[in-house]
């Protein structure tokens, strides 16, 4: 699940995105399925959502905008 290669990654000559595998974005541990079955984005063909939580005692805001900003480099 880790090495799944996701099309975040800085865009091709042709305008495509290149991949990155999941765990470029942090770590990946399996666990119970979430309780949110299917999800949609509008306007978007694939979409993926992250789920954080914040470990007990960590500073939420400051998880939480290094999750953003993570996000931000990739995305470039």
């Amino acid at each position: 699940m880790a090495r799944l290669p996701l099309p975040l990654g800085p865009m091709t000559a042709r305008g495509s995105r290149t991949t990155l595998p999941l765990d470029a974005l942090g770590s990946v541990r399996m666990g119970s399925p979430p309780l949110i079955r299917a999800a949609a984005v509008p306007a978007y063909r694939h979409a993926v959502i992250v789920d954080v939580s914040a470990q007990q005692g960590a500073n939420q805001v400051t998880v939480a905008a290094r999750v953003r900003a993570r996000l931000r480099s990739i995305a470039g």
